[in-house]
């Protein structure tokens, strides 16, 4: 179970945006059901555990289970691809095991007034980045659409009608600094009646934030802004299903709403006692040790343990590390009076790569974006362990600027981390059958990247802290792709072919475009 330990002011610095980290296994909380709290179960990676019965069932036996259900949560690690993959099928699932057209989906990062756009899109009258322009999506400063989009396609194959959940931030932030008579009666409307949350959600979100933490006059606050959230959420939800022609709602949002039954799941309850509330929750395994002691014959095995009242239906993922699925560069841009896009903040993999605020963006991989709002699609519709080029000027001058699109280590949210590799040696040779561990390289330019205590890769930085070279290992911690800022022999990416020795069987070297290159060492 990843464990995160975050400071209250870093905590604050996310300007009370949905909490979605955990210090400790909130899972295993003996909290919810009274029959089911102190019951554990666990699940290996790919299986689902019915919550009533503590048996594992199949995806059909799943749907099957749903039939009856009136509010379905589907709850997520916002940055988990394998997660969205997983609510995406259900709401294909779900839309078709139906009547036509009676199911809606309801998101957790749109708001009413998003409505419209959101309907345009399913009609085919816009296109995505059309829908993310209208909708304001990355000025909220939100996580990739990419992670949204196939749940939102899958609503619209089924016919489903998607709606936005949630309120504006600045409604949330006058229920968690007690300034509520600033907002009109309309504003108000939206969050519904009061009550509904429990002592137990205000003490599961205290644990979410950690520690000592969990008491201070700040927690409290973003607590208080959580239940806004949570009754926001729930009033959005009955507004779908009161519509004509809907009988069920599924309801898209970060598992700190829902989890042991508490925050929206009882708000929902709270006036309408008999609603038939199902919850479907991720948990995520951590790998096997493969050092641990075990019993002669025991392989050990990928598995996560919960309590049965986490949720009506618990699958289990592979733990990540808390790996983002998809990449933020870190480049915010804006529109300028005279017509041009600027950069006002880089960091992350931009500032890495020598992109700076108060470039003007000119060109993305050779596409020309109209505005800043396609500029910004753009920029976060990228793959990890490529590498794109960004024009811009900078002081008049046009520049060329490679990124190299790999995870950034050693900060607060970063998932990876580095140290400075062995001792000062004349080279580095990708080719070597050896592990990169009994490779020699100069230390104060060449750092080992870890990912769950793993080697993942092995950077090569210049004196400025830019990324000149980026080697991803294979699991036996030998490199089987390089991505270079600069072309080698024309290569900018070269992908390596090993056995089961890791003797190199071959190597493919590609250009800027794209395109292959005679066979040599890279």
């Amino acid at each position: 179970m990843l464990r995160i330990r975050a400071s209250i002011a870093a905590i604050a610095a996310l300007s009370l945006a949905p909490i979605a980290i955990a210090q400790d296994a909130i899972e295993m909380l003996p909290l919810g059901d009274p029959e089911r709290a102190y019951k554990l179960a666990s699940g290996l990676v790919g299986e689902t555990i019915d919550g009533a019965t503590g048996e594992t069932v199949g995806f059909e036996q799943l749907i099957d289970r749903l039939a009856d259900a009136e509010v379905i949560i589907l709850g997520e690690r916002h940055t988990s691809g394998a997660n969205h993959d997983m609510q995406a099928r259900l709401v294909s699932a779900l839309g078709a095991s139906g009547e036509p057209g009676t199911l809606g989906v309801a998101m957790e990062f749109f708001t009413p007034e998003n409505d419209d756009d959101l309907a345009a899109y399913a009609a085919g009258r816009i296109d995505l980045p059309g829908l993310v322009g209208r909708t304001g999506w990355y000025d909220r400063g939100g996580y990739s659409i990419g992670y949204y989009t196939p749940i939102i396609d899958a609503a619209r194959g089924v016919g489903a009608p998607v709606v936005g959940a949630n309120v504006p931030r600045d409604w949330v932030r006058a229920f968690s600094r007690g300034t509520t008579d600033t907002l009109t009666e309309d504003q108000l409307a939206a969050f519904g009646p009061e009550g509904g949350h429990s002592d137990k959600t205000s003490y599961v979100f205290a644990r979410m934030i950690g520690g000592a933490a969990g008491a201070s006059p700040m927690v409290a606050m973003m607590s208080r802004g959580q239940e806004a959230w949570d009754r926001a959420m729930s009033t959005s939800v009955l507004r779908l299903l009161d519509k004509p022609g809907v009988h069920r709602v599924v309801l898209i949002v970060g598992g700190g709403h829902a989890g042991h039954g508490l925050g929206i799941p009882e708000v929902l309850l709270s006036p309408r006692p008999d609603l038939r509330v199902r919850t479907v929750m991720p948990v995520f395994a951590d790998p096997p040790d493969p050092d641990a002691p075990m019993h002669p014959g025991v392989e050990p095995e990928q598995r996560a343990a919960f309590s049965l009242a986490f949720a009506d239906f618990t699958y289990v993922l592979a733990e990540d590390g808390g790996a983002e699925s998809i990449p933020n560069l870190g480049i915010r841009v804006k529109d300028s009076d005279d017509g041009a896009i600027e950069v006002t903040r880089a960091g992350s993999i931009g500032k890495r790569a020598g992109i700076q605020a108060g470039d003007v963006l000119l060109t993305i991989d050779q596409r020309r974006p109209r505005d800043a709002a396609e500029a910004t699609y753009l920029l976060r519709d990228q793959r990890w362990d490529t590498r794109i080029e960004l024009r811009v000027t900078r002081d008049g001058e046009e520049l060329l600027i490679p990124v190299l699109v790999t995870p950034p280590t050693d900060g607060m949210f970063d998932w990876l981390e580095s140290e400075p590799l062995g001792a000062p040696a004349p080279a580095f040779d990708p080719l070597s059958p050896d592990p990169i561990g009994a490779v020699e390289a100069d230390g104060a330019h060449r750092r080992l990247v870890t990912h769950l205590d793993r080697p993942h890769r092995v950077d090569v930085v210049d004196w400025d802290g830019c990324l000149v070279e980026a080697w991803l290992l294979d699991d036996k911690g030998r490199p089987r792709l390089g991505l270079l800022r600069q072309p080698r022999d024309g290569a900018v990416r070269v992908e390596i072919e090993r056995d089961e020795d890791g003797s190199v069987l071959g190597v493919m070297r590609r250009a800027r475009d794209g395109s292959l290159l005679p066979d040599q060492a890279p």
